[in-house]
């Protein structure tokens, strides 16, 4: 398997994620391991982390500043005092994926693992769903809904729940690759794909075994 060299992957932001994580020979895409661990050292207990938005200017600063300085971009509160526009920048980076994080090639796996009224037959469905992604995209998915239960256990002060979290992470981590071959509408998508992200973010130790 032979390596794209990071000389040739000259972007971050909008490439595919397993050419990503092989250019730099990491698992997981170090621009969401860096705006994870920097949220978790200041913005667990800031109300709506994720829901309320940074200003789009500085979260367009600190992308151009990934693209420019790779690992080196700066993002401590000396630079960036507003953690959301971190979160904003995370947001970002999942959404610009050309392949979100659940796959279109698994989103069906991920929607039907929720129809179940067991949480038991549900949960085993989606030890399933995941070991159908790709190594990048199952590492990055495991270690995002991680990260986001710990969000949820502080959500007395952030307001946070895994349902609000998965609100605003389910349209970038799952989109709706067909609907209409699907047989689906709009907002019945919707719903189904932010039960699955809930699941994902509340059962995330029992999913995510490997």
């Amino acid at each position: 398997d032979c390596l794209p060299d990071t000389k040739y992957v000259k972007r971050v932001f909008g490439v595919d994620l397993t050419t990503l994580v092989k250019a730099h020979n990491t698992p997981r895409p170090f621009v969401l391991d860096m705006c994870i661990k920097e949220i978790e050292q200041r913005g667990l207990d800031t109300e709506g982390i994720y829901r309320v938005s940074g200003f789009s200017d500085e979260i367009e600063a600190l992308r151009m500043s990934f693209e420019k300085d790779g690992e080196s971009a700066p993002l401590s509160a000396s630079t960036y005092e507003d953690v959301h526009v971190v979160a904003g920048v995370l947001k970002l980076f999942l959404r610009l994926l050309p392949i979100p994080l659940i796959t279109f090639d698994s989103y069906t796996k991920f929607f039907d693992a929720v129809k179940s009224n067991k949480v038991e037959e549900k949960l085993e469905a989606m030890k399933e769903a995941v070991k159908s992604l790709p190594p990048a995209h199952y590492q990055s998915l495991k270690y995002l809904m991680s990260h986001l239960q710990r969000v949820s256990e502080h959500q007395k002060k952030n307001l946070m729940s895994p349902k609000n979290l998965s609100t605003v992470f389910s349209p970038t981590v799952m989109r709706t690759p067909d609907i209409m071959g699907m047989g689906l509408d709009q907002m019945s998508a919707w719903h189904t794909e932010s039960a699955v992200v809930e699941l994902l973010i509340s059962y995330n130790r029992t999913v995510f075994v490997q």
